[in-house]
């Protein structure tokens, strides 16, 4: 098994990328807000980081996600509603 050290520039791009997952899921901030919020000078910077670690674009996780937690939201309400019934 061979290990990859990563850079520390790399680390900070990660670290970074994981709390933009976090505002996108939890929050309505705009992408440019989202991008400064996480030390991202340029909305474009942090959209081309952002694709080369998520592998997708900012954007398209945010819709992803935000219909995951609203698919999950539903199914648990049908189950509330099964159980009363």
């Amino acid at each position: 098994q061979q290990h990859i050290e990563e850079t520390p520039g790399r680390e900070l791009r990660r670290r970074r990328i994981e709390h933009a997952k976090e505002l996108l899921v939890h929050s309505n901030h705009e992408l440019k807000v989202v991008a400064k919020m996480c030390g991202y000078r340029s909305q474009n910077s942090f959209w081309v980081s952002f694709r080369e670690i998520a592998g997708e674009a900012p954007g398209k996780f945010r819709v992803r996600f935000q219909k995951a937690v609203l698919a999950r939201a539903k199914s648990k309400r049908l189950a509330v509603m099964a159980r009363a019934a």
